[in-house]
């Protein structure tokens, strides 16, 4: 069933309503009409029964009820992915909201791709979006939160626990997170398609990172980052 979002702010005393572009998708796209009972969430985690009131292209209104909080998994990924193709990044930022990853941090790499950083008011609005929408198909109720992209070094400052996915003779991910804790928050870095250089594989280990392998196989870096969520989240 497909769900609507409406900022936690516009719903209160049993009412909701929105003036933003999601009256032109429950009015336009869902033709959803005055006496219509929807499912809206407020992106951080709540959602509710709606009964539409009033629907135009630029308003709906409506009452509210039966507020539920979704629970999210006990594993909170903070996904630190490097840059790789615009379609490779929309389809990671897609289906890992989907499968629950709770933040994402954009690191810009020595063999990232491209300047991830480039144009980025444009680009976080777009890469939002694709994550809201990405909310509403699957009906979570927490919308993920998108970080500025940040050098390598600097996400290593502030990454806390992590694992970074790595070639070679590493520990299996599953095997990692038994020492780590299957609870709480825990950061993830996959590399673009080149991998990691040295340094940074260096810069990682001496902060404490656990490297990790994702399988048999070399993984595309959009299907690592699907994969660890799947692993840490199942």
């Amino acid at each position: 069933m497909a769900q609507y979002f409406i900022e936690k702010a516009n719903i209160g005393n049993g009412a909701f309503f929105t003036e933003g572009p999601e009256c032109r998708h429950i009015v336009s796209v869902m033709r959803r009409r005055a006496g219509d009972t929807v499912t809206i969430f407020d992106g951080e985690g709540r959602q509710y029964d709606g009964l539409i009131k009033e629907a135009r292209p630029d308003f709906v209104s409506g009452t509210v009820s039966n507020e539920r909080l979704q629970p999210e998994p006990p594993v909170k990924i903070n996904l630190y992915f490097s840059a790789v193709s615009r379609e490779a990044t929309e389809e990671l930022l897609d289906r890992c909201t989907q499968l629950g990853v709770w933040r994402f941090h954009p690191v810009m790499s020595a063999r990232s791709e491209r300047n991830i950083a480039a144009k980025w008011t444009e680009k976080s609005q777009r890469w939002n979006q694709l994550v809201l929408s990405a909310c509403k198909q699957s009906g979570r109720a927490y919308v993920p939160e998108m970080n500025a992209p940040v050098s390598f070094a600097e996400a290593v400052k502030k990454a806390g626990r992590a694992v970074f996915a790595d070639c070679g003779e590493t520990a299996p991910l599953a095997e990692a997170l038994k020492k780590l804790g299957a609870s709480g928050e825990i950061s993830v870095f996959i590399g673009p398609e080149g991998g990691w250089d040295d340094e940074e594989r260096r810069v990682a280990l001496a902060a404490g990172f656990v490297p990790v392998s994702l399988g048999r196989y070399t993984l595309r870096a959009e299907t690592a980052c699907e994969a660890a969520a799947v692993l840490l989240l199942q």
